[in-house]
């Protein structure tokens, strides 16, 4: 399912269409800024609207990639937390860049933008879920309760990466 722009409105209608044609898996590589939660109220509205949007489908694995622009406060006005991968309801999926050696050998991993960071971080709007709580050593992450950004990461580098098609 392809969105008609790249317009949040369009990329969560195409999430539902995906959802509605009965998709088991949904993958997204696109994401923006957390919605904005000055207060209490602002961060608690903010996250019954993503209860009730489009990532919110038990039953449904939907990743989202955490961004491009480095960790949140990795440098001085650096970095972010990208949503839809900080919705608690997604699976955040960061990327890296694999290192060959002689052959085409495995030699190493790093992330992939070239600038020392992936996208990630820790939410500023959602908490996080319980299982990511559970995880042992949880407290050296340095999120306190809040989300966790990314869950997963792997191989995103256009050039060690797969091929992928596009119909645009």
């Amino acid at each position: 399912v392809e969105a008609h722009s790249a317009f949040f409105a369009d990329l969560e209608a195409a999430e539902e269409e995906a959802q509605r044609l009965g998709a088991g898996e949904i993958s997204n590589s696109w994401g923006g800024a957390e919605p904005p939660s000055a207060t209490e109220e602002e961060a608690k509205e903010a996250e019954a609207e993503d209860n009730a949007g489009p990532f919110n489908h038990p039953g449904t694995v939907i990743t989202a990639s955490s961004g491009d622009n480095g960790y949140l406060g990795w440098a001085a006005n650096e970095g972010a937390v990208e949503y839809p991968a900080s919705s608690p309801h997604v699976v955040a999926v960061g990327g890296t860049r694999l290192e060959l050696g002689a052959g085409g050998a495995w030699a190493g991993e790093t992330v992939w933008n070239g600038k020392g960071a992936g996208g990630g971080g820790c939410s500023t709007l959602f908490q996080a879920p319980p299982w990511q709580q559970s995880v042992t050593g949880w407290s050296a992450v340095g999120c306190g309760k809040n989300r966790a950004v990314a869950d997963v990461s792997a191989d995103a580098d256009p050039y060690t990466g797969v091929a992928v098609y596009d119909s645009t």
